[in-house]
């Protein structure tokens, strides 16, 4: 809309017929290609994922980011280069997540692509996830099956990693704000706090072990250490909440 009051009248017809007619019309079969690829990973969820729904997660991503492009290449709008990079690598990229159907085809096929020259990403990196008296392996150990069998290194957007962490405190507004992180991983949620600059509390549950607090070193060392939820406003952070 700013785009379009600052634009001369004479252009504004035009620029509303290609930015929000031809440029757009990537920007919407994105999101039906994308929610093709979320309707087969959802609703089989309990199923190992085929072939035709990851190329239409991808291909759902890198035609929506394309046509955000065009459409903003029209406006003259916010960085293109960005979102065109993310487009190109979308596509040949092998990410890597919880899978509870892992078989050796699987690693095998991720193996191909990425020696072939794919991008290689995951979701997280937590070795174990709790459940109800145990604990299961995580998609970390998935990762580092195929980090050994590639030679190569994943991306992580998740925990420790900072990324997700800071788009949440951007979007929130909160640059230098009091930020509190409360997890139950010192090794992976307390990292990803101070790499944020928040104020990291470990809560003894999930996957908290004992003696993992005396173990960590660091910035997995806690700000805090809580035993329920309710004792978080006992916390100088908290003051006055």
């Amino acid at each position: 809309e700013r785009a379009l009051d600052a634009a001369p009248d004479a252009r504004n017809p035009w620029l509303s017929l290609f930015a929000l007619g031809y440029a757009f019309l990537p920007v919407l079969g994105g999101i039906v290609i994308l929610a093709a690829g979320m309707k087969e990973a959802v609703v089989k969820y309990d199923e190992p994922a085929t072939a035709a729904t990851a190329w239409f997660l991808a291909a759902g991503v890198a035609t929506y980011l394309v046509g955000l492009v065009a459409f903003r290449a029209v406006l003259r709008t916010g960085p293109l280069a960005p979102r065109l990079a993310v487009a190109v690598v979308a596509v040949p990229t092998v990410v890597i997540g919880l899978d509870l159907h892992l078989t050796y085809a699987k690693i095998a096929e991720a193996q191909r692509a990425v020696l072939a020259g794919a991008h290689l990403v995951c979701s997280n990196r937590d070795r174990a996830y709790p459940v109800e008296g145990r604990l299961l392996p995580g998609a970390g150990t998935i990762v580092a099956a195929i980090e050994v069998a590639t030679g190569a290194r994943a991306v992580c957007i998740g925990k420790p990693e900072p990324f997700l962490f800071a788009e949440v405190i951007r979007r929130a507004g909160k640059n230098g704000d009091r930020v509190v992180v409360v997890g139950d991983s010192t090794e992976y949620d307390m990292v990803a706090a101070h790499r944020v600059g928040a104020t990291g509390v470990l809560i003894t549950t999930g996957l908290t072990e004992a003696g993992s607090v005396d173990r960590a070193s660091g910035d997995a060392v806690p700000d805090h250490v809580v035993q329920s939820l309710e004792d978080l406003f006992s916390l100088p952070e908290f003051a006055g909440a």
